[in-house]
Order: structure tokens, then sequence, then C-alpha cells
């Protein structure tokens, strides 16, 4: 269970007095279910506020500083995690400083170029329209589940994997991406995962095997040598959860503001050409990925507060989202916002290595999704339920639904 926002001693050069020192924790109920007005006051009144939780990290949400910090990479490092507490297990590209990092990304970015993403757009679209009808039972549809399996699924496919192991990732994805996941079922489908992604490796080693981005992992090189079975895994997990959670939850939410807005849902049905800037706004929305973490290289200052070297710092993707200095009513949705410099999928070195399959996953979700029903809106806002971590996501998204 996520520990709550708590008042304790303060600490040295914080801006915290007024908020008495106000304990930070991204996995709190409060960031979980009703982050907004907080990270509000917090950017007009506490811009830079430290939090003993995990270690002890200074917090940020401000547009301004939390592009500061994804881009200045020479002042904030990625090389001690980029998540609070860090995961045990290296995630590349993400955790490595340039110009290292740069030649990770060479192995993946051939393959997510708009273009090359481009090719799946048939089978995001055929699969949309054979999981809906599954999907809506008795006039109700769960959006979230709806959206996490679909995002899955084209994420899967993009990768390399097709037919029948498509339907077995789906169990183990439905597992490690529901409740269960931190159980004796999440641990046992997560090595499962694992043994399963190695053997596809094994069989794309050397010149056989299809062209796809398992191959190019299996085959790539980094700093003049082969990737080791480590890293060609790490790779590969950061693609799976990276690109299944953010383009899942970037979806549930965009529906879950139509169901509630129906519209702006008949305006997207009017106007078909609004889809590529209203799937930015939905990502600057919902911003899945809502934390990261950042290690300081040396003495630094933020909003006018010192932060010494080798110091965390955890900057609110999600704050800086709706920082109303930077976005005209930051808390709706506006279809055709324009400009929209919004940091969703990073920015600097480190930004999102998927970022067009995600939105092409997004657009293709959302077109087939407003085709075949006419009319929806949530069943119970009450029931539905969130998580929160480093992302933040609808878990539970009930809704009634008329077919067109």
């Amino acid at each position: 269970m996520a520990e709550e926002l708590t008042v304790e001693s303060p600490a040295p050069g914080s801006q915290a007095a007024a908020w008495g020192d106000l304990q930070y924790d991204h996995r709190s109920s409060k960031v979980k279910v009703a982050p907004f007005d907080l990270w509000t006051s917090l950017r007009r009144e506490c811009p830079v506020l430290h939090s003993d939780r995990y270690g002890g990290f200074w917090f940020v949400g401000r547009y301004e500083d939390v592009k500061r910090v994804m881009t200045e990479y020479e002042n904030f490092s990625v090389t001690n995690g980029v998540t609070l507490p860090r995961e045990p297990m290296l995630m590349l590209p993400l955790e490595v400083d340039p110009p290292l990092q740069r030649q990770y990304r060479a192995v993946l970015n051939p393959h997510l170029t708009p273009s090359e993403v481009l090719k799946y757009e048939d089978f995001a679209r055929d699969l949309a329209r054979t999981m809906l009808p599954r999907e809506i039972r008795n006039g109700r549809i769960d959006l979230a589940h709806f959206g996490e399996t679909f995002a899955h699924t084209v994420t899967m496919r993009a990768l390399g994997f097709e037919g029948a192991d498509l339907d077995r990732l789906d169990v183990w994805c439905g597992i490690l991406f529901g409740p269960e996941r931190d159980g004796d079922a999440g641990h046992r489908a997560g090595a499962e995962l694992m043994e399963f992604i190695g053997l596809a490796l094994d069989q794309r080693t050397g010149q056989a095997g299809p062209d796809d981005l398992l191959r190019a992992i299996a085959n790539g090189e980094v700093d003049g040598r082969p990737l080791d079975r480590g890293e060609q895994l790490s790779l590969v997990v950061l693609l799976v959860f990276g690109g299944i959670h953010t383009t899942g939850a970037a979806l549930t939410s965009a529906l879950v503001w139509l169901a509630d807005h129906p519209g702006d849902a008949r305006r997207l049905r009017a106007q078909p050409d609004l889809m590529p800037t209203a799937v930015e706004e939905f990502v600057r929305y919902a911003s899945p990925v809502s934390h990261m973490r950042r290690t300081t290289t040396r003495d630094v200052e933020i909003g006018g507060c010192p932060i010494g070297e080798g110091e965390a710092v955890q900057f609110g993707i999600a704050s800086a989202n709706h920082d109303e200095t930077e976005f005209e009513a930051p808390d709706q949705v506006i279809l055709d916002r324009r400009p929209n410099r919004h940091l969703g999928f990073g920015s600097g070195p480190h930004r999102c290595v998927g970022s067009h399959l995600g939105k092409l996953a997004v657009r293709v979700g959302l077109q087939e999704f407003l085709a075949a029903v006419s009319s929806f809106e949530i069943e119970d806002h009450e029931s539905m339920t969130y998580f929160s971590s480093e992302g933040r996501a609808i878990t539970h998204a009930p809704a009634f639904v008329v077919l067109a």
C-alpha cells in the first residue's frame, strides 16, 4: 500500500515551510486519484519541494523546471535510476546517459520511425474490430480492459510476435497488468515471459529469421560489441512495459473523457482530420508517465532552491503538462490545441523511442471504437479504479454503450 502524504520535519533549503513540510509521495492515494489541485498549488506556492520518502528526493512540477531536468543530461543523470525506488533491472536505453545511450537507441530507431510503424496499422485496425464485439457484453464494456489489452497486443506485434504467440502473451500481460502482478501468479508470469522472450531472441540470432525488432535486438551491437543477454532483455522489457502501459493508459483516458464529453466524441466523428491533434492532446491530458527521476551530477539551483550534487530529483511530467503558464485551460481537453508543446513523450535525449507506435495505436483504437459505438457513458464513476507510481492510469472504467 502506498504511503500517504504526511507532515514531518523540514528539510534544509526547502521552500515547504508554508506547506508544513509535505512529504510528497507519487504512490499516495491523493496522487493516484485526485492530484490536480495539489500539483496546481505546488507549482504556484512551492515549486521545489523536498520529501524524505524513498531515501529523500526533490520534487519539481513546473513546466520550465521539468523540461530543464529532462534536457540537461550533463547536470541531471539517469545512471542512478529513473524511478523511486529504483527498479532492480537496468532499463535500457533509459538508464544510460549520452553518448552511449544513443548507441542503444540506434538499435531500435530504424524499426520505430513514423513510416515503419504504419506497417502495423492494418493489424491494429483488424484487432480493434475483432476485440470490440468480444469486449462489449450486454451493452457494457470496461474501457480500461479494452485499452490495455489492445495496447499490449499491438506492442507485442510490433516487436515481432504473431499468431498463437500473441494469445500466450495476452495471458501473461493480463496477469502482469492486473491485481495479481505482485503475488505468486505475477512472479510466475514474469518468469515465464522472460523465458519466452529469451527463446524468441535465440531464434533470431544470426542471419535467419524475420526482420523485426526482436531480431534487431538479438543481433544488435553497442560500443563495438554484441549486446549481451541482459542488455537484450532490458531493451525488450522497456519496450513491452513502457509501450503497453503508456499506450493503454492514454487510450483509456481518452475514452473516459469522451464518455463524459459526448460533444467531443461527436466532433471527432464529424471531423476525422482532428484526430492527430486530439491524440497529442489526450497524451498531454493523461500523461501516462507522470513522474520520473534523475540524479544531480553537480550542485545546481532550481527555482532559487539549491540542490547538492548526488541528490535525487523527481520531476512531475503530469504536473508540467497541466501547468497553466504553458497551457490554456490545462485541465480541459481541447481537441485542436495548437501549439501543444506537451512533455508526455519526454524531451531531450531520452524522449520516448516508441512514441510513433503509441500514437498510431491510440489513433486507431479511438477511430474504431467511435465507429463501432454510437454513444457511451461511464456506468459508475465511484467504481473506477486508478494506479499510480511512475505511471498513472485508470485501471477499471465500466461503461454503458449503444452500438452504432
